[in-house]
């Protein structure tokens, strides 16, 4: 048959970076564990043999950070024939070279958080990019021959957005050549920063924790300047605004 067999493959956990919205600093508090490249070719070699796996999802938080792994995990792929795989990155993590040996070696989809288009909330949320880092590495991993490239944003991912804010995220969608994009909503994960300044603000309407969920219902929670059903309108508008795009149709 013709189906893809696909894992997930974990080559390292946590991440150092300390985003106002993100509960991996919550869980891992930036450290970052690496498993050495021989234990993730061990991986990648027995489940090639034993369940014909042709296709590797990296789920690492930010795959790329270390100096020296991407070109050795590259490597690995390549050697053992890997057919195509793809990761999650920082827009800061890659550059024209290190996205040419990813196409090299099979990497047919890379996704960065990006988040939002206003500088003033990208240095709020202490994310470290800039609008013009992201244009540019979307178009390096074009230029690489990569063939997706997904961006991720998310409405409210620091709780002072205003309507400008995201105006500046809807303008920076639409510069971006990319195949797919992810728009959630803000999630208040105890232990971020977000979290506290919404909870001292009682923008957080309900603690149970079943009802956290990034996609498809309304939140029962708002912030600063949008709410519950703003945050929705938002997501779906984004969205909606990028797949209708006739320059999105023509592309695909």
């Amino acid at each position: 048959s013709n189906t893809m067999k696909s894992t997930e493959i974990f080559t390292s956990r946590g991440c150092p970076y300390k985003c106002s919205f993100c509960a991996i600093v919550a869980t891992f508090n930036r450290s970052l564990r690496f498993r050495s490249i021989e234990n993730v070719e061990a991986e990648v070699v027995e489940v090639k043999k034993n369940y014909g796996t042709d296709h590797v999802v990296i789920a690492d938080d930010t795959f790329g950070l270390k100096s020296g792994r991407l070109e050795a995990l590259c490597d690995v792929f390549t050697k053992h024939k890997i057919s195509s795989w793809n990761c999650d990155t920082r827009v800061d993590a890659v550059d024209p070279e290190s996205l040419r040996m990813m196409h090299k070696s099979g990497c047919t989809k890379v996704a960065f958080g990006v988040e939002s288009g206003s500088p003033r909330l990208i240095a709020l949320n202490e994310k470290k990019i800039t609008p013009e880092r992201v244009i540019a590495a979307v178009r390096e991993a074009h230029e690489a021959g990569i063939k997706h490239i997904e961006a991720n944003f998310i409405v409210g991912s620091h709780p002072d957005e205003t309507y400008d804010d995201l105006m500046q995220t809807a303008a920076l969608i639409r510069q971006l050549p990319i195949s797919f994009i992810s728009v959630s909503i803000t999630v208040p994960y105890p232990g971020t920063p977000n979290f506290e300044y919404m909870k001292e603000r009682n923008l957080i309407e309900t603690y149970d924790w079943s009802k956290y969920v990034m996609f498809g219902k309304a939140p029962r929670w708002r912030t600063v300047h949008f709410t519950s059903d703003d945050l929705l309108a938002y997501q779906k508008k984004l969205n909606r605004s990028f797949y209708l795009n006739p320059k999105y149709m023509l592309r695909m």
